[in-house]
């Protein structure tokens, strides 16, 4: 099977052209795939510092309202 130098021509600009739609479609591939990890990482944030926060802050208001309701209700103290 012979190729002429025309239909091989022909036949390596398609591929290009092929190449070429391929490599632009995986340059957004690539594009999405890096804003989704960037906005897992927003959302993981988003998430975890708002518990750290609380397990800082919570404690210490949780105690005063917790005894608020101990003197209320006359249980003993537990510490």
């Amino acid at each position: 099977m012979e190729v002429s130098s025309q239909e091989l021509k022909e036949l390596l600009e398609k591929n290009l052209k092929s190449n070429q739609e391929i490599l632009l479609g995986m340059k957004k591939i690539n594009n999405y795939i890096t804003w989704q990890k960037i906005w897992l990482v927003v959302k993981l944030f988003l998430i975890v510092i708002p518990i750290i926060i609380s397990l800082i802050y919570l404690p210490p208001l949780l105690k005063g309202a917790f005894s608020s309701y101990q003197e209320l209700l006359n249980i003993p103290s537990i510490k």
